[in-house]
């Protein structure tokens, strides 16, 4: 199967995406936007100790740098940057976060994902230079785990978004109802933050804040992939049965058990599970008998088998 370049994807998933349905109401919660999984774990350092969201005995062990090496390769959920995901059509971002332990060199809040990675300054400053070349583009910030946090550290969090784009440019909550790309455009918003009511109840009083409560994303928790399209069937089917006005996320992942990497030392996630799971996944939105259940479809790798065309395309079926 042809395994398009992100060049290739660019031009035609941006054209799309301009176009797609200016006066269409609730747009996300019919349609199905591109999502990575772990969205910025395609960097992680090896340099550094194993990350605050593991448990002390990984940390303990991998005090011996090779053994982050193959960390690493257990833990690396994406091969793009976020320049090249937004290029190829990824418009909403899974997002881990973390106030590394004082025993590392790094300083600021950094992405994570068993080992650390690029301080998220740096990556929200790209997000931003990217929108402001494209102002009809939206997309969605999910930051769903926070390590190592207290209430002074999640302050900082809250003012580093805001320092990093326009004020202007965060969607204030309001129902999905009422949310559409044509409401978005008029008002120059570009960004829904999805943030979990961690540390105050101030934080409600902050009008661009998403809570909890705008998304659902049940997570398979299987190394399977019969286990996990029937878990997905199951939950997608059960949620459209609720009519819940809130964003929903089809996560088409596996993950790996430590029995799976004890059996495959020298292998990686993506070769004995992700690569495997996007294919079959595309194969399986692609023949999906009720297309229009789907919102968000979240995926590892997403650069491989035409993953955002395939999605792109699910998004034209149901305009038509």
């Amino acid at each position: 199967m042809y395994l398009p370049s992100d060049s290739d994807l660019a031009p035609q998933i941006s054209a799309f995406l301009v176009y797609q349905l200016a006066n269409f109401i609730s747009v996300w919660s019919r349609m199905g936007p591109r999502c990575s999984h772990d969205s910025f774990a395609n960097l992680l350092y090896t340099n550094h100790p194993v990350a605050n969201d593991e448990g002390r005995l990984l940390r303990a062990v991998g005090r011996i740098k090779i053994i982050r090496y193959f960390i690493r390769k257990w833990a690396i959920t994406q091969s793009v940057s976020v320049i090249e995901q937004l290029k190829a059509g990824i418009r909403y971002f899974d997002v881990r976060l973390s106030i590394p332990d004082c025993h590392t060199s790094l300083t600021g809040i950094h992405v994570l994902h068993a080992l650390y990675g690029r301080q998220l300054s740096y990556i929200l400053f790209e997000i931003n230079r990217f929108l402001m070349s494209h102002k009809k583009e939206v997309i969605i910030l999910d930051f769903n785990h926070f390590y190592n946090f207290d209430f002074v550290s999640f302050k900082e969090f809250i003012k580093l978004i805001e320092n990093s784009f326009a004020l202007k440019t965060l969607t204030p909550r309001c129902p999905l109802s009422g949310l559409s790309l044509d409401f978005m455009w008029k008002y120059g918003y570009q960004i829904i933050a999805i943030i979990p009511y961690h540390y105050s109840d101030n934080q409600m009083k902050i009008s661009w804040i998403w809570g909890p409560e705008s998304i659902v994303s049940p997570y398979p928790n299987v190394n399977r992939l019969d286990h996990l399209f029937k878990f997905l069937e199951i939950t997608l089917k059960n949620h459209r049965k609720t009519h819940k006005e809130c964003f929903y996320v089809t996560q088409a992942i596996l993950t790996a058990k430590f029995r799976d990497i004890c059996f495959h030392p020298w292998s990686s996630l993506k070769e004995t599970f992700s690569i495997k799971c996007t294919e079959q996944t595309v194969s399986w939105i692609s023949s999906f008998a009720h297309p229009s259940f789907f919102n968000i479809i979240m995926c590892d790798f997403i650069n491989y088998y035409n993953f955002c065309e395939i999605v792109a395309y699910l998004n034209y079926q149901l305009i038509d």
